[in-house]
């Protein structure tokens, strides 16, 4: 890989502002005001870890618990901020830069995904989805959305390299990823201390740059899969998940393929989160099923779809509704 450029290291520090630093406690900041000599022998050292990653700031994170109220002895009370090393994250912050670019100028991507991608955003989802429910012409179209349990913690590091390596990626980039996520640790930071270290073996890793483009490599071939499925559209941004279908079976055969494809990376429905309805069709519709959970049909309700609720009947009244 192309060396590090001490000017780029101070200008990435820059733009992170105030970001809470890890273990260390080395800001943002403080990277930003060294000296430009010093700029320089950190991008040296950081072109060597690019080639074979070992050192502690890519492997290490401490956990802060943030109180969200309510009885402080209640551990739900409670959500986890991973911190992670400000100089691994402007590391990790650069190779997932270049790995776009490779995905981006190669067209690598699914057609489907507009997740964390140039140019694109939620307003184009929503855009398509309303686009092709207008177009239907009052014709039937079943829509579902998924929602996947804890997507970004739940996939195996070996389906990450598997799908670099699917997509063509070289080995030393493998290799390098592969070694990032080997013999990873957390603490969590308590009142007495930080507590024994924990060792990481699943998901990929809260706040660092490289997880967004990680995780829709790995959910790229589900994907893909999907869009072969003929009648359905495919929308994803990154976890967010909808399906349009002409029919119920063919929404049944996207959600067997997704199914299919998900399962061997440890992607996991949530039902109760997910839901589904039909356009211009008054019937009742059985609840479908993907995973041995139910999907259930919406009915009269809304879905609320990348912060736009979404109904049956297209109704754009019941924004300020929370439901779904």
């Amino acid at each position: 890989m192309a060396p590090i450029e001490g000017e780029h290291i101070k200008i990435i520090a820059q733009k992170a502002g105030r970001t809470a630093p890890g273990k260390s406690g080395i800001s943002y900041e403080m990277i930003a005001s060294l000296s430009d000599e010093n700029l320089v022998k950190i991008g040296q050292l950081m072109s060597n870890e690019l080639r074979w990653p070992k050192s502690s700031c890519l492997k290490e994170t401490v956990i802060r618990m943030l109180h969200k109220g309510g009885e402080h002895t209640k551990i739900s009370n409670y959500r986890p901020i991973a911190l992670a090393e400000c100089l691994g994250k402007i590391l990790t912050r650069v190779m997932a830069r270049r790995m776009q670019n490779i995905m981006e100028k190669n067209n690598k991507w699914s057609e489907a995904q507009a997740g964390f991608r140039p140019q694109k955003d939620t307003s184009l989802n929503i855009s398509k989805l309303l686009a092709t429910l207008a177009r239907a012409d009052k014709q039937p179209r079943w829509v579902t959305f998924l929602d996947i349990r804890k997507a970004y913690d739940s996939i195996p590091h070996w389906t990450i390299s598997q799908s670099l390596r699917g997509l063509g990626f070289n080995e030393a980039t493998i290799t390098t990823i592969r070694e990032i996520y080997t013999n990873n640790t957390t603490q969590v930071i308590t009142p007495w201390g930080l507590t024994k270290k924990i060792h990481t073996n699943l998901g990929v890793r809260q706040g660092d740059p490289l997880s967004p483009i990680l995780f829709n490599i790995v959910l790229d071939p589900v994907l893909k899969a999907m869009e072969e499925v003929e009648g359905g559209t495919i929308l994803a941004f990154a976890d967010d998940i909808c399906i349009i279908a002409e029919s119920r079976e063919v929404m049944e055969k996207c959600l067997q393929t997704f199914q299919t494809e998900s399962t061997k990376r440890n992607l996991i429905v949530n039902g109760s989160k997910s839901g589904f309805f039909v356009t211009n069709n008054c019937q009742e519709h059985p609840n479908l099923e993907v995973q041995g959970e139910q999907i259930p049909w919406l009915r009269e309700s809304s879905y609320k779809y990348l912060g736009i609720m979404i109904n049956q009947k297209m109704d754009p009244t019941d924004q300020d509704k929370k439901t779904g």
